[in-house]
């Protein structure tokens, strides 16, 4: 369900018809769903929950056997691509020759699973890919990867807004049920 709705809200199938057009020779290998970050490489991005991660651009990745082709989504560039360090927002190619030093780390936050891509490009810069997970990724990639286990550290921010939230169902729940309680009340007297 999540992967469906996920993919109907970045318009999939129409980006994979587009890239089918604007490449007719090449197969994808692979379609994913990214959040990106960029940056200077003499600023390594943290694995860390917070506004890097809500202000990155979101984006279709197409994996090819060369490269990967990043295809922004417009509805969102405007909103996230500046901050994100990626102020493109026609799609682009990252060639597979020019990517060094790349990491794979397999996460889990509660019970959803995800994968970051961590590499340097063309050693000018460092792009780390939020992306859905996938099992065989690691052998799809047109370039070498080492895959380990990662952690995303939590921000004093986003702990606050998780203890909000909490407090907040369980009050609503409670409100439920104490609302319930005096109409049943009210329906048997």
């Amino acid at each position: 369900m999540r992967r469906w709705l996920n993919r109907s809200i970045y318009n999939v199938k129409a980006l994979r018809q587009q890239f089918a057009a604007d490449h007719p020779e090449l197969q994808p290998r692979t379609i994913l769903i990214a959040k990106i970050i960029k940056n200077p490489l003499d600023q390594p991005i943290e694995l860390v929950r917070g506004t890097n991660w809500v202000e990155s651009l979101r984006a279709v990745v197409f994996v090819t056997t060369t490269g990967l082709w990043i295809y922004p989504i417009k509805k969102f560039a405007a909103m996230h691509g500046a901050a994100s360090g990626i102020e493109q927002t026609e799609p682009f190619w990252l060639g597979g020759q020019s990517i060094s030093t790349a990491q794979l780390m397999n996460v889990r936050t509660g019970l959803i699973r995800g994968s970051v891509l961590q590499f340097t490009y063309e050693q000018q810069a460092i792009y780390q890919f939020g992306l859905e997970y996938h099992v065989n990724l690691a052998s799809l990639l047109p370039f070498e990867v080492t895959v380990t286990k990662g952690k995303i550290k939590h921000t004093t921010a986003s702990i606050k807004a998780r203890i909000y939230l909490y407090a907040t169902v369980v009050f609503l729940g409670w409100f439920f049920l104490w609302f319930a309680s005096i109409i049943i009340q009210a329906l048997f007297r």
